[in-house]
């Protein structure tokens, strides 16, 4: 099959979707009914906050995607997106299961901004998401969309830019490309028990070093 890099294109959104949702395992830890609309609120999310989207394709299938976006006064909008976020969660009711991992989930994502702001860091780029399909890894999909990214931060003059990651993600992939990790947090998802508990990731580069 022929690999091809492209610019988003809605028509591959389906796809995109599955491969989210397949990557995080929303149907393992969404309640039922409920993975579909939690997946497509963090796609819909990252998409919206990248300016340089990239999709892998073999032939017509979308194999991965990657998502970035330059950044002006970082702190400034971590602080705007964590407010963002809490004022969401005040809306959301406590009282069902589908409203409860919502707001877990969005915890998260203040942990995330509260780790950007305590870095004090100040960065030029984001990169929003890094996703190869399951079945396709290992395969330098992944390296090559980090590489795009890479190029399109060199073309804008970017020297630092910064990702979150978490401990059901490959960060080991991250470490390799040279990203230092800045901060770590732990989020414990309920009931008490370590195997609820995940940690959160800051990382940095220095696209000069890369």
């Amino acid at each position: 099959m022929q690999l091809s890099f492209q610019p988003f294109d809605t028509k591959y959104y389906n796809q995109i979707l599955t491969i989210i949702i397949d990557t995080w395992g929303f149907e393992s830890w969404v309640p039922e009914g409920y993975a579909y609309l939690m997946a497509e609120y963090f796609l819909a999310d990252m998409l919206s906050e990248s300016s340089n989207v990239t999709l892998a394709l073999k032939d017509d299938e979308v194999v991965g995607i990657s998502g970035c976006s330059l950044v002006n006064d970082a702190n400034s909008k971590s602080f705007l997106r964590k407010k963002q976020i809490l004022s969401l969660m005040s809306f959301i009711s406590d009282d069902n299961a589908h409203s409860h991992i919502f707001r877990q989930f969005m915890k998260t994502r203040v942990l995330s901004e509260n780790m950007l702001l305590a870095a004090d860091v100040t960065f030029e780029a984001v990169v929003n998401v890094l996703v190869v399909k399951t079945g396709n890894k290992g395969c330098g999909i992944g390296s090559k969309l980090y590489n795009l990214m890479i190029s399109y931060f060199k073309q804008n003059s970017v020297q630092s830019f910064y990702l979150f990651s978490d401990s059901a993600s490959d960060i080991s992939f991250y470490e390799r490309k040279g990203l230092k990790r800045v901060f770590s947090g732990v989020f414990d998802w309920g009931s008490n028990d370590p195997d609820n508990s995940e940690k959160y990731y800051l990382y940095a580069g220095k696209v000069e070093e890369l």
